[in-house]
């Protein structure tokens, strides 16, 4: 049975060897891919867990394995990994001044980096299970917000 990809080629062989669970790594290995490939469709759809296709594998093993990398600090590693690469120059947030909607598209008489800015909200907004917040801990939340941040940045 085949999965949907929400990944390039491309993009999966420049993460794949950051990741946890290769050949050679200590301890248990898996399928990162298809387990990465329902991380993302949980982060896209915003679906409950117990929703994620059968094709991923069992909700509640990917469940655990995303709550064990969130603790781990996986996701923020990952993060951190694309952010180095990333064209982050234009990037300086202030909150009390920005709103986004999901579907910004630019400022009008604003500047180019607020433009920026909220078009990167937007695009995050994508990502539904950031959009509505409906992870019940703060971890899983900012895990989320970090796959997605990364899947911009793979872009």
């Amino acid at each position: 049975m085949d999965y949907t990809k929400h990944l390039r080629e491309d993009q999966w062989e420049r993460i794949k060897d950051s990741l946890p669970g290769k050949a050679g790594d200590v301890g248990r290995t898996g399928d990162n891919r298809r387990f990465i490939e329902a991380v993302m469709w949980m982060g896209r759809s915003g679906a409950p867990w117990r929703a994620l296709p059968r094709v991923y594998g069992p909700w509640s093993g990917v469940h655990q394995r995303f709550r064990r990398w969130a603790k781990a600090g996986v996701w923020q590693m990952l993060f951190n990994t694309l952010a180095v690469d990333a064209d982050t120059e234009w990037l300086m947030i202030d909150a009390t001044i920005i709103r986004a909607h999901q579907h910004a598209a630019g400022a009008k008489g604003g500047s180019k980096e607020r433009n920026r800015v909220e078009r990167m909200f937007g695009y995050l907004k994508h990502f539904r299970r950031v959009a509505t917040r409906y992870d019940k801990t703060a971890l899983s939340f900012l895990s989320f917000v970090q796959l997605a941040a990364s899947y911009l940045w793979l872009k």
